[in-house]
């Protein structure tokens, strides 16, 4: 069969949209950043990104590319509604592409940006690579100004930013048992004799943190506020939980007779 006679058979702008497709996959990396200086209006602009994805960038290519998405990010102020959440999104998986070290960077540009969505794209990526001492320590000010709790949140969110604040501080001024519970699973990483101290006065939140870690040696202290609250359902039900996730066959055992013999207060 003749090519026109295949053309014949099929929609021309399919056709046309592979070889779209096709030409973007070749494009190199110069030609790649060029379509996506106003990304915005690119029809492909998925496709494109995609394509990067195939590259191995070099530390010069990586810095360009760095530098067209921190441009792209004040491009907002003339765009209409419709292509600033366009860009929104495009900025968001054109940042995805960038390594640990530039990817840190864009957070703290993006940072303070005017739109909800690029800070969003900062808050993840502290969230999963850490914030510095002036970052933390901002947050924490911020809080002193305002007693607003969000700023303990974001502290208890972001990895390692309890090494530069006074996390007792932090413990004891978050209303939520979840936030505590990630207070202490972070002392228990970086500082466990701390934890272990701390558990006498938090210890729903202990036992819970161990349960995520499962943390094997904590086992323990998760008997020893067993054995002071024997009574109290709600730490029965979260240390069953717990050396579930320990796979603490002998104690489970243990836990029949005490449910058997003790009442359990409501």
């Amino acid at each position: 069969m003749e090519v026109e006679d295949i053309l014949s058979q099929i929609s021309p702008e399919k056709l046309l949209s592979k070889v779209d497709l096709a030409e973007i996959y070749c494009l190199s990396f110069d030609e790649l950043i060029s379509r996506i200086e106003r990304i915005w209006e690119e029809p492909f602009a998925f496709d494109i990104i995609y394509r990067f994805y195939s590259l191995k960038l070099t530390k010069n290519q990586t810095e360009l590319l760095y530098d067209t998405i921190l441009k792209l990010s004040k491009f907002y102020k003339n765009l209409s509604k419709k292509e600033k959440n366009a860009l929104d999104r495009r900025i968001k998986k054109l940042s995805e592409l960038l390594p640990k070290k530039y990817a840190l960077k864009l957070a703290y540009e993006f940072d303070t940006h005017n739109r909800v969505a690029i800070r969003n794209i900062a808050d993840k990526f502290f969230r999963l690579l850490g914030v510095n001492k002036q970052k933390a320590n901002a947050l924490f000010k911020k809080y002193l100004d305002t007693k607003d709790e969000k700023y303990l949140i974001l502290i208890a969110r972001y990895p390692n930013a309890l090494k530069y604040i006074d996390d007792r501080i932090v413990l004891e001024n978050l209303s939520e048992k979840y936030w505590r519970m990630r207070i202490i699973e972070k002392m228990i990483q970086y500082n466990k004799p701390k934890a272990y101290k701390i558990s006498r006065k938090f210890p729903f939140e202990f036992i819970y943190a161990v349960g995520r870690l499962e943390q094997q040696d904590a086992l323990p202290y998760l008997q020893r506020i067993l054995r002071n609250n024997k009574k109290d359902l709600e730490i029965l039900s979260i240390y069953i939980w717990a050396v579930k996730k320990l796979s603490a066959k002998e104690e489970i055992k243990k836990l029949r007779n005490i449910i058997q013999n003790y009442h359990i207060a409501g």
